[in-house]
């Protein structure tokens, strides 16, 4: 078994708009015997992740699995504190998120 990142892609689409709406890109981390089966456990998460909604103003929200960005075998296949998993390049300088603000410190809202 050896371990790979594949990069999803699920795009929004809010009511009847034409334009689409946001695009998330999901990194996930996959186990498995050989590129083709991360391949297709890839594409089942992908597909397990869309759903549509209705949204605080009443429109209907769907999230639409379109395929992978990228697919690859993770260079180090020991899983360690520090791993590097995943490694995006921004045009742009991007300013830093403030501690209170990363996900893992911020208050759910109720």
């Amino acid at each position: 078994m050896e371990w790979f990142v594949a990069r999803l892609l699920i795009q929004s689409a809010i009511g009847d708009a034409r334009e689409p709406g946001l695009c998330e890109e999901e990194i996930r981390l996959l186990h498995a015997a050989s590129a083709g089966e991360a391949y297709e456990k890839a594409i089942q998460y992908g597909r397990a992740n869309e759903c549509e909604y209705l949204n605080g103003e009443g429109q209907r929200v769907v999230w639409t699995f379109v395929g992978l960005q990228d697919l690859y075998r993770l260079e180090e296949q020991e899983i360690v504190d520090g791993l590097e998993v995943a490694t995006v390049f921004h045009d742009e300088p991007v300013p830093p998120t403030s501690k209170e603000k990363l996900k893992v410190f911020a208050v759910p809202e109720n």
